[in-house]
């Protein structure tokens, strides 16, 4: 009985330094898991910066390639202006003037106000819409004149005046049949162009050569020097011009040509006819389209012309 009652004591006692031993080393795993979940939360937290940090810096990185995107479309723009400018001041040495310098809507918005500073009798060449501009551009003739700090333009544009408007005429001098003399007539004029103002009362009489002074664009502008004669003066062109056909016959030189000359063929501006003057018959073949429904036919005549 006292041999079980030691075994059984020894028993407890083993059981009980089993038992301290496993709370030791649960004690010990505790603290090690412990050590363990704070050095993981610090290799997290510490994890958790680098991201932060490398937020950051993808954000400076993204602020930085947009910052440089906008820095290279200034770029791109700066060098297109310049560009356009440097166009335009090339224009602006030939004495035009560009559409870069001065658009259409703000020379419209300065022609107004000159237009409303005139004095009477002077008039802007044209109309003064954004549309009529065009006009502007082609007979503006532009002086620049470059300070420290700007480019100043000195646009110089033809006004229209009641006695300086005119048509201007090209003058053709046909040969004619003389049934007096019975030989071709031509009058003999060293004039070659007839510009006449809008109320007829005034003219200028002009050679190529005078001509070639004018400049010629959508308006020919010629020199102010150009004589002005009235419709009283006795000139052949002018008295022709006038249909003071009594007058013509004394004003006018006629030179007998005796020798045939080539046939002369001239179709009017608008195409609808043609002038012409031949010394012999010649024929010419006439087509005429007829004006029913489809399907449209042809028909050819054969003309017999003579003379002017």
């Amino acid at each position: 009985m006292v041999h079980a009652s030691e075994h059984q004591l020894t028993y407890v006692r083993a059981l009980d330094e089993m038992t301290r031993q496993n709370i030791m080393d649960t004690v010990e795993l505790a603290r090690a898991l412990r050590e363990s979940v704070r050095n993981f939360l610090l290799h997290l937290n510490r994890v958790e910066a680098d991201l932060l940090d490398t937020q950051k810096a993808l954000q400076k990185q993204a602020r930085y390639s947009a910052a440089i995107r906008e820095i290279e479309m200034a770029i791109l723009e700066l060098k297109f202006s310049m560009t356009r400018i440097k166009e335009s001041l090339d224009v602006t040495s030939i004495g035009k003037l560009s559409s870069v310098l001065i658009n259409p809507y703000n020379l419209s918005e300065i022609l107004k106000r000159v237009s409303l500073q005139l004095p009477a009798g002077l008039a802007i060449l044209t109309g003064l819409t954004v549309e009529d501009m065009y006009v502007y551009y082609t007979v503006a003739n532009v002086h620049a004149v470059a300070t420290s700090t700007s480019i100043r333009l000195f646009i110089d544009i033809p006004l229209k005046a009641v006695d300086r408007y005119f048509q201007l005429y090209q003058v053709y001098s046909f040969p004619f049949s003389h049934k007096g003399i019975g030989q071709f007539v031509v009058k003999d004029e060293t004039f070659t162009y007839l510009a006449v103002a809008e109320n007829r009362q005034f003219f200028a009489i002009m050679t190529p050569y005078m001509l070639s002074k004018c400049t010629r664009n959508v308006y020919t502008v010629c020199p102010s020097d150009v004589i002005l004669r009235t419709a009283g003066e006795q000139n052949c062109l002018i008295v022709l011009f006038l249909g003071k056909m009594d007058i013509v016959l004394k004003k006018c030189k006629r030179l007998v040509l005796h020798e045939p000359f080539e046939p002369i063929w001239i179709r009017s501006p608008d195409s609808s006819y043609w002038v012409y003057s031949l010394n012999t018959p010649q024929q010419v073949t006439v087509q005429c389209r007829t004006a029913v429904p489809p399907p449209a036919s042809k028909s050819n005549y054969q003309l017999t012309l003579q003379g002017t």
